[in-house]
């Protein structure tokens, strides 16, 4: 065995890599870091089994993932034949529980691919633990028979150690202990229970020795407080030995990781509720709200109104739009709502959020707006967006609890190959880039790695989510565009959103499509609906564009009429979801009277609702509710124009 120094004799590695390049840079990596290495490369379990069997290793290095053999099973294999070999995982992507669990087992340390520059000082580390080890060991020999009791007990346990002695007095600690509190072992054999221990009462634990002492052994959950103040949960196993005046025998495993997942797994809970009561709630809104754009635009086409009467005909339509971006916004809040991407400027967006950001960041902090290019044309969800920017400006606000400045700049931004390369993110092309920047207090880069992580919140209990930025995340992959986000500690933090800018022919196009009015016509349309207001509206919006009506108030009814009716009726105008009869169970007996029938479906309930009951046949399509009326002529126009083989 050798310390790894240059002037030694070549450190004997084992390193078990399936991908020879990475192997190749972890050799490179050390030789630059000034070792003097001698490296075994298996490339699998039987290669790295011939190897282990065969050679005397100072550390053996491993892979977490391998074909049909893993980490785990290479360290129960290094634990069995040569336990005090020291064992390193180095790994790209394995999650925080899975390498405690490998840490847990008995692995020596952990490194990440991304971060090779620790991996030297893993194993300088690694060494000096073993000629550690070696020392106490020598020393643990000449130690009293009496004593090896409490001295297997410390080397053997997994969990946290103590032996106490009936004054509270801390007699012997272990390593374990020592990494979940943070005090070295020194610090704590000068400690009592009560100087770590988290209680109201210092009663308590007067009470439970005693209790210990009546029945022998007792279990019980507890919080301890760490060196740097910070408290961790424990689960406490502790037996009562009527040696030298008493002792307990205390096992602690620290249970601070469940704790996280039952709370996380109580906020799902709430945030599955809250995904429930969204949906019923656009159902029935958006019913309310179809019924009244459905009739202010009926009279609009109608009335010769004044100057002042036609505002007020505006303002109505306003409100009810405002409406359903309200409903909007509960779906985005459930993660339940629907893309409804059009072209927009970005900057409209922006400008039209200036006032709402202001009321969520409140009066200690300035927004400024800042646009350096007039027109930034996206193919955008404006509700989804403006969720991104509230979710943002509210955490913004959060970083700067005593105030300070919230900045919203947009601008073109040009992608080419070396920024990809640069920040691993994005494809080349144009993009219209939204920067939110703060000066608050910043976050590590820790922090910054995990910021988008579900459930992952830096805020204290009951006061986040974790959520948001998984949110604001989601809503930018879903637009094709993506994120990233730079802080440092004390100098706050800027996300930068980047949304593909759209082609200006298609923007034309799309614009040209949306502004054509719809034209009317003479065919005779079945409009199902269960709900009358909802049915009413929908018979005159058609009536005053020409068609000729047939009414159904549910699935049941809308089979008798289509059969009564089948050789004049040339579209379905039908809700989906209706007492008795769906719409999709009614339009799969309708289709086996006509098997061309056209349908129009329209729903007020959120998409993985709708989608849990079916995809829509060829024939068939969907516009959502709350419906205006010109995308309502709009939509069936096209689908009676529409050829079969279309």
């Amino acid at each position: 065995m050798n310390n790894g120094n240059s002037t030694d004799q070549p450190l004997k590695i084992l390193h078990i890599e399936d991908s020879p390049m990475d192997a190749e840079i972890i050799r490179e990596k050390l030789i630059d870091g000034g070792l003097s290495i001698d490296i075994d490369w298996a490339a699998n379990e039987n290669e790295f089994a011939r190897f282990l069997q065969s050679g005397m290793y100072d550390i053996i290095i491993a892979d977490y993932h391998l074909p049909g053999f893993e980490a785990p099973e290479a360290l129960a294999l290094v634990l069995r034949q040569c336990p005090e070999v020291p064992f390193i995982c180095v790994s790209g992507a394995v999650g925080e529980e899975k390498a405690v669990a490998l840490l847990k087992q008995g692995a020596t340390d952990y490194v990440s691919k991304k971060k090779l520059d620790n991996l030297q000082l893993a194993i300088r580390r690694a060494l000096d633990e073993v000629k550690e080890r070696a020392a106490r060991k020598l020393a643990e020999e000449a130690l009293l028979k009496s004593e090896e009791r409490h001295r297997t007990i410390l080397q053997t346990a997994m969990d946290g150690f103590w032996l106490v002695d009936m004054q509270e007095r801390i007699l012997e600690v272990n390593e374990t202990y020592c990494r979940m509190s943070g005090y070295s072992a020194q610090e704590l054999l000068a400690k009592r229970i009560t100087d770590l221990e988290v209680i109201e009462n210092q009663q308590e634990t007067a009470a439970r020795i005693r209790k210990l002492v009546d029945q022998g052994e007792d279990r019980f959950e507890s919080r301890h407080r760490r060196k740097d103040g910070s408290t961790f949960d424990i689960e406490v196993s502790v037996q009562y030995q009527p040696v030298d005046g008493g002792q307990m025998v205390v096992f602690m495993q620290d249970i601070s990781d469940h704790r996280k997942l039952e709370e996380q797994l109580r906020q799902s809970q709430k945030m599955e509720a809250i995904g429930q009561l969204a949906g019923g709630v656009a159902h029935d809104f958006n019913n309310i709200l179809t019924v009244i754009l459905g009739y202010a635009n009926l009279l609009s086409m109608k009335v010769n109104f004044s100057a002042s009467e036609k505002e007020a005909m505006q303002h109505i339509v306003s409100a009810a739009e405002k409406a359903a971006q309200l409903t909007q916004g509960l779906l985005a809040f459930s993660r339940k709502q629907v893309m409804d991407s059009k072209p927009v400027n970005l900057n409209d967006i922006v400008q039209q959020m200036q006032k709402f950001l202001v009321r969520i960041i409140g009066e200690d902090i300035r927004l400024r707006a800042v646009h350096n290019d007039a027109t930034l044309s996206v193919l955008a969800d404006a509700g989804q967006i403006e969720q991104v920017l509230i979710n943002l400006a509210a955490n913004a606000r959060d970083a700067m609890s005593e105030g300070g400045e919230l900045t919203i700049e947009t601008s073109f931004q040009t992608i080419d190959d070396s920024f990809v390369h640069e920040h691993n993110c994005g494809k080349v092309g144009n993009y219209a880039l939204i920067s939110v920047s703060d000066n608050g207090c910043g976050m590590d880069e820790t922090t910054c790695t995990r910021i988008f992580e579900p459930f992952f919140t830096t805020k204290e209990v009951g006061k986040g989510t974790g959520l948001g930025m998984a949110i604001v995340h989601g809503i930018v992959s879903q637009h094709n565009g993506f994120i990233y986000v730079y802080s440092e500690q004390g100098k706050g933090t800027t996300f930068k959103i980047f949304i593909p800018i759209i082609d200006k022919e298609l923007l034309t196009e799309m614009e040209h499509v949306a502004e054509k009015a719809p034209k009317g016509g003479t065919e005779t349309i079945l409009v199902v609906e269960d709900d009358v207001s909802v049915r009413k509206v929908m018979e005159s919006i058609l009536i005053h564009s020409g068609y000729e009506i047939i009414s159904a108030g549910d699935g049941v009814d809308a089979v008798k009429m289509f059969s009564e009716n089948s050789s004049s009726v040339k579209l379905i105008l039908m809700d989906m979801i209706m007492p008795k009869k769906s719409g999709l169970e009614a339009y799969k007996e309708i289709k086996q009277i006509q098997a061309g029938a056209k349908v129009l479906f329209t729903s007020g309930y959120t998409a993985d609702f709708l989608r849990n009951r079916g995809e829509l046949d060829k024939g068939a399509d969907l516009i959502l509710k709350p419906v205006k009326p010109l995308e309502l002529l709009r939509k069936m126009r096209e689908m009676l124009d529409r050829k079969e083989n279309d």
